[in-house]
């Protein structure tokens, strides 16, 4: 639902419709472990079955702890967006976060400070 958030265990997930007619973005602070993943997978699945986008962003620019689960949720919702033919990104995150992606292999760093996972 655009510009309600959710809030779980530590994580506030907000979808957010760019202006992008095929581009959806969820924007999530907090921490992303086991409960806050379940939350961001059932919001990436919710943005893929209403919306049947080619992109979705998810904004990381607030979220601030990432721990192994919130990894292997974020890799779930990869996987299932490539099922619908759709690219999940990973854009600005946090200085505390972007080295974990980095390190999983889930981000690059860019020019402009985007980073994704596709």
């Amino acid at each position: 639902m655009p510009g309600t958030a959710r809030r779980a265990t530590g994580l506030v997930i907000e979808a957010d419709r760019s202006g992008d007619p095929v581009t959806r973005r969820l924007i999530i602070a907090g921490e992303l472990d086991a409960a806050g993943g379940t939350d961001l997978h059932h919001s990436v699945l919710d943005q893929l079955r209403r919306h049947q986008p080619r992109l979705i962003e998810i904004d990381a620019r607030g979220l601030i702890s990432l721990d192994a689960a919130g990894v292997a949720a974020l890799l779930l919702c990869r996987g299932d967006a490539r099922q619908m033919e759709c690219q999940l990104t990973v854009v600005n995150p946090h200085h505390r976060t972007r080295q974990a992606f980095l390190e999983a292999g889930l981000t690059h760093r860019s020019i402009n400070e985007r980073a994704g996972f596709y």
